[in-house]
């Protein structure tokens, strides 16, 4: 049977797997008393010594953002194609931290692709004593295969979950001065990362106690692909509202109307515009489809999800595709020709549980 170049990522992301897991029956258990992840120090002498190195693996928006938000004494590595540069490399840098930012794009199944997030993640925990924080969308069931395979090599203090949520115009600005934070990991390691920040980014922390909220990384997971498909919810709400606006267009000013309602607290004045900053109807880009792409296909729950799309696509199909929405391989329901979905998704599954039993 000849094997098709997605089934082939998903074979070498389970061989990744299966290394990191007999490489465990040689690891000494380590103690129970608390994590020893390799950190910065709370306050670091900068002329004293070699300086810990931060690794970034993905240098899109998201890995900019959180690289420039260092301090200039803090010495980084970048991985990223466009600098031809590798998680090799990187692994013989030692370093101390390590944000992994790579893409999750859509696969042919709707689901992500996170081989190369997978691969960053495993090479980094097995290799290095480096704490890792990942910062790419993943959805929960490939969270917790992770989690279940760093869990039994005892380093689970070493990983963290702290999805963004940041938008591709303001993106340095939001990283930097946040309105809300989920970090999904224990309590302590958690601790150690906003420390990091503190004393070497200039990352301002929310004010209000529950702007910060600490997790499991799974429910972290859930979070960042809640607020998405929610915020995609109510586009699509004030989209139709100015649908039946325009319908009385005599007496009434749809942008008045949905203005109004974007202020009543409750409601909140974001995703109200219709059309949207980018003068089209409808939610698109990179993020929105494809979180409520990857999310309608983890779970057959979000029924009302699966109807957005549908009005959603009826608005966005009348417009030319934007260079990130045919990177992410959304087509707003252009070509529905995709491959046989159910057996794709049963052999990624197959594939973790054979590495992971």
């Amino acid at each position: 049977m000849e094997i098709n170049e997605e089934q082939m990522r998903l074979l070498q992301q389970a061989q990744l797997l299966q290394q990191l897991q007999n490489s465990q029956q040689s690891q000494p258990e380590r103690p129970e008393q608390g994590p020893d992840t390799n950190f910065f120090p709370t306050d670091p002498d900068y002329q004293k010594g070699d300086k810990p190195i931060v690794g970034v693996v993905g240098h899109g928006f998201v890995g900019k953002a959180v690289e420039r938000s260092f301090v200039p004494e803090v010495e980084r590595f970048i991985v990223d194609p466009i600098y031809n540069t590798n998680i090799d490399q990187l692994v013989d840098q030692n370093p101390s931290l390590v944000f992994i930012c790579t893409p999750t794009p859509t696969s042919d199944s709707g689901k992500i692709d996170a081989a190369d997030t997978i691969d960053a993640i495993l090479k980094v925990i097995k290799l290095t004593k480096a704490g890792v924080v990942l910062k790419s969308t993943v959805t929960p069931d490939i969270i917790e295969k992770i989690v279940r395979v760093i869990d039994q090599r005892g380093d689970h203090h070493r990983f963290i979950y702290a999805p963004e949520f940041l938008t591709e115009r303001n993106s340095e600005y939001e990283f930097s001065n946040p309105e809300f934070l989920v970090y999904g990991g224990i309590p302590a390691s958690v601790g150690q990362l906003m420390d990091f920040f503190e004393h070497n980014t200039n990352v301002r922390m929310p004010s209000a106690g529950n702007r910060v909220q600490v997790v499991h990384p799974m429910e972290a997971s859930f979070i960042k692909y809640a607020i998405n498909s929610f915020l995609a919810l109510k586009v699509t709400f004030f989209n139709q509202l100015a649908d039946a606006v325009k319908e009385e267009s005599n007496t009434c000013n749809p942008i008045r109307v949905l203005k109004a309602v974007s202020q009543e607290p409750r409601v909140g004045a974001t995703h109200w515009r219709a059309p949207g900053p980018d003068g089209k109807k409808g939610f698109g880009g990179a993020c929105f489809p494809k979180d409520i792409a990857a999310l309608t296909r983890y779970s057959d729950c979000f029924s009302l999800l699966e109807k957005a799309v549908e009005i959603n696509n009826e608005y966005r199909k009348e417009y030319d595709l934007d260079e990130r929405e045919i990177a992410q391989k959304i087509d707003f329901g252009k070509n529905d020709d995709q491959e046989d979905v159910e057996v794709q998704e049963e052999q990624q599954l197959d594939l973790f549980n054979e590495d992971a039993a």
